[in-house]
């Protein structure tokens, strides 16, 4: 999913790395399942924080697990 954006021109290689070990650590630890529609929306919601400015995977993932625990 994430590698997309970098083909796309959103990111670059560097960047993609980054972010897909923020994603999969999100995915372990709140147990959802690599290419399901769960995970694909919490890789775009990665990369709107990623670009809104937040560029400490530590603060993307702080984030992340707040909205888990909303739900």
């Amino acid at each position: 999913m994430l590698s997309d954006l970098h083909c796309a021109g959103f990111l670059s290689p560097g960047e993609v790395e980054r972010l897909q070990k923020v994603l999969d650590e999100i995915c372990l630890n709140e147990h959802v399942a690599h290419h399901s529609a769960l995970c694909d929306e919490v890789g775009k919601q990665i990369v709107y924080l990623y670009r809104s400015g937040i560029r400490e995977s530590t603060e993307i993932l702080a984030i992340m697990e707040t909205r888990f625990r909303r739900h």
